[in-house]
């Protein structure tokens, strides 16, 4: 049954490759998609491509175990879960692309901002959250990207997390400060962006210990349900 179902899902695949002659990409995530001087750079949960061309079909959900890849092409197996990805994470500190202010940042009490979550796929068993900055130290030159706040293992029921506070029960992994907990925007120079990235996983996580940034992107390869984003921003002095 499941070997005809992906024999079925791999024909459609075949059919748009034939009638585009360009490549296709599945994935329920598009967690980035950059134009550089002739080609594409995507990103697909945890998956990273480069095409001079793509289609990006939403809604499907790419099973590891099974996918097919060549040269610029992805296609696998999915599970069709809804028409778009509807999660969202808002605050009612700062809107999207706006300035974070002063006190959830170094400069002021360095607490978390208050966040609402919302549209969480019914699959869900765990969300994770990741802060980060990818224009430290100079956005003029970037050269890494800080994490700020990492929790894992939060409730899927859960649609707000209050300034200064952790929800109930979940776990919070080493930032690039070399500890746990939330360390607020604190940038050397110029207007950096801050991402709070939120993830619908359909597995719960487990860490002998709190585990940095990378290990924790690691361990949620292959179980992405859905993704949302929030960018504020912040600039010392103003």
């Amino acid at each position: 049954m499941q070997s005809d179902r992906i024999l079925e899902f791999e024909k459609k695949i075949e059919q748009h490759i034939q009638k585009m002659d360009i490549p296709v990409f599945l994935g329920s995530v598009v967690t980035s998609l950059k134009r550089e001087a002739d080609y594409f750079s995507v990103r697909i949960g945890h998956e990273k491509f480069d095409a001079h061309y793509l289609v990006i079909a939403t809604g499907v959900i790419p099973r590891r175990e099974n996918l097919i890849a060549s040269e610029n092409i992805l296609i696998g197996p999915g599970e069709n879960i809804s028409s778009s990805n509807t999660m969202t994470i808002t605050s009612s500190a700062f809107t999207s692309n706006g300035a974070i202010l002063k006190k959830y940042t170094c400069d002021g009490t360095d607490i978390n901002p208050p966040l609402t979550i919302s549209g969480v796929p019914a699959k869900t068993k765990s969300l994770v959250l990741i802060v980060d900055d990818p224009d430290a130290p100079d956005p003029a030159a970037p050269k890494r990207v800080w994490a700020h706040w990492i929790l894992w293992n939060i409730d899927p029921t859960t649609t707000t997390i209050p300034e200064g506070s952790i929800p109930k029960g979940a776990s919070e992994g080493i930032t690039s400060f070399g500890k746990p907990g939330y360390g607020g925007p604190c940038p050397p120079s110029g207007i950096h962006r801050y991402f709070f990235k939120l993830y619908a996983l359909d597995t719960t996580l487990s860490f002998a210990l709190p585990p940095q940034k990378s290990v924790l992107e690691a361990a949620m390869e292959g179980h992405t349900l859905g993704h949302a984003e929030l960018i504020g921003l912040y600039e010392r002095g103003k």
